[in-house]
């Protein structure tokens, strides 16, 4: 219920195009933070649009972006996360 809440709210959605596991930062809480925007590329959040001047670490970026780079989609972002989610069950 309240994603659905927050989610009706969000105006923007934040493509990182460089999510990696140096640049999520933990607080004294042990609370994520992510890092280093300098590559980040901002949507509405209906918006589609495809980006293909995205920069970014081999290992993370999305398989399909590599082998075309012409679509880094929203889909890009999430497996970046997959990435750093599998890197974390390792430790």
């Amino acid at each position: 219920m309240r994603t659905q809440n927050l989610r009706s709210h969000l105006i923007f959605c934040v493509l990182n195009s460089f999510l990696q596991l140096t640049n999520i930062l933990l607080t004294e809480d042990m609370e994520p933070k992510l890092s280093d925007f300098g590559l980040a590329k901002t949507l509405q959040m209906e918006e589609t649009k495809v980006f293909t001047d995205v920069g970014g670490t081999i290992g993370y970026m999305d398989p399909e972006y590599i082998n075309t780079l012409q679509a880094y989609l929203r889909a890009s972002d999430i497996y970046s996360f997959g990435v750093v989610v599998l890197q974390l069950l390792k430790f």
